[in-house]
């Protein structure tokens, strides 16, 4: 992995989430290849392989957050979604959940709305024009509560 370019992305704020898995996985690395290079020679007997141990000593916090912030196998653009590991946002994994299981949410929502206001045939729904919505019928206008909006007939 290209550290230099990575990091380089990353400065610009011009990262793509597969630069940022490798960012990942080479930090994860560093590690063990400090050891390696550290236990090929003593300090004092080969000061350039010090001096690189060294170098490649890097704080662990940045190998940590990347772990825990990016995915296992990310997409290659952010819009594409698929970025941030589960886990790592509360909110963002509640997002998810609902996108997931919409058709559930919608189900329980209704039952809940049905029952919350009395309103049997009380419908929620979804079309792209209007997004979610809940419909009920002329009879039962007069059951809808106030802290529902009337959408503008047409």
């Amino acid at each position: 992995m290209d550290i230099e370019r990575i990091a380089g992305r990353v400065a610009l704020l011009s990262a793509r989430p597969r630069d940022l898995a490798g960012l990942r996985d080479t930090l994860a690395r560093l590690p063990a290849l400090r050891g390696a290079v550290a236990a090929i020679a003593p300090a004092d007997a080969a000061p350039l392989l010090a001096t690189t141990a060294a170098g490649l000593d890097v704080d662990s916090r940045w190998a940590a957050l990347l772990a825990r912030a990016i995915a296992p196998e990310p997409a290659a653009q952010v819009r594409d979604g698929g970025v941030i590991a589960a886990g790592f946002d509360a909110e963002l994994d509640e997002l998810r959940a609902i996108d997931d299981h919409c058709g559930e949410f919608l189900v329980a929502l209704e039952a809940r709305e049905r029952s919350r206001t009395g309103i049997a045939n009380l419908k929620v729904e979804y079309n792209r024009v209007h997004g979610f919505y809940i419909e009920v019928t002329n009879a039962n206008t007069a059951r809808v509560p106030d802290d529902y909006r009337r959408r503008a007939d047409r």
